[in-house]
């Protein structure tokens, strides 16, 4: 495995339901700033961002959403009737989001992470881990997708828009490397990592400036 692998740009087969979801993503952060008079999306809550994303992907024809959806469940009913136990990586606890086809199987394990805007294990390493789990399952699983989705926003005395969007960069590519090295690692079959990213919005504070991003980690089979 080569060191620093990079996680490669998402292609447009796939891209309608990322576009969706950050724009969503995007949306809700614009609106609590709105609303809130704050000056920066950092401050919204997690669930509010989490609830814009799941609302946006109503838009895509013969999905349906459900939120904070049991992992067990969801990942039960993507796969083939089989002997054994589900994986113990993904028995527990619930997913932000889950996109289903019409017919009722799942397309897509989303988790939503707000703000991250550092390397730090914490912020990532659990939800990457289930996601690649997800779709280590059945070959024949309906499940397209495991989304990790997510808020970046960087400011500072000496920032500005340029520097900031760098940095953001810089973040995503690193995350985007992350995700390859575990999936290298603990799947077991071929995987591919995609980096999906929206717009970067300018911040503009008192004293402080910066900007902002949402993007997508995408795991898929």
């Amino acid at each position: 495995m080569k060191k620093n692998e990079a996680a490669k740009k998402g292609p447009v087969k796939g891209s309608k339901i990322m576009a969706t979801l950050i724009s969503g993503a995007e949306n809700a952060c614009k609106e609590y700033v709105e609303m809130s008079g704050r000056s920066s999306p950092g401050y919204a809550p997690e669930s509010f961002i989490q609830a814009g994303a799941a609302r946006s992907l109503k838009k895509i024809s013969q999905t349906l959403v459900v939120l904070e959806e049991s992992v067990v469940d969801t990942y039960k009913a993507s796969s083939p009737p089989k002997r054994g136990r589900v994986k113990k990586e993904v028995s527990k606890g619930r997913y932000d989001i889950v996109a289903y086809w019409k017919n009722g199987k799942p397309r897509a394990a989303i988790e939503v992470k707000s703000p991250v805007n550092a390397l730090v294990k914490q912020k990532f390493d659990k939800d990457f881990t289930r996601l690649v789990e997800t779709m280590n399952g059945h070959e024949d699983a309906s499940f397209q997708f495991g989304v990790f989705l997510f808020l970046t926003v960087k400011k500072g005395l000496n920032t500005d828009f340029s520097k900031a969007k760098i940095d953001i960069d810089a973040l995503v590519k690193k995350l985007g490397e992350e995700a390859v090295s575990l999936s290298k690692s603990r799947a077991k079959r071929k995987m591919n990592v995609f980096i999906y990213e929206g717009k970067t919005f300018p911040l503009e504070m008192d004293d402080l400036s910066g900007a902002w991003r949402v993007s997508a980690i995408v795991f898929k089979r």
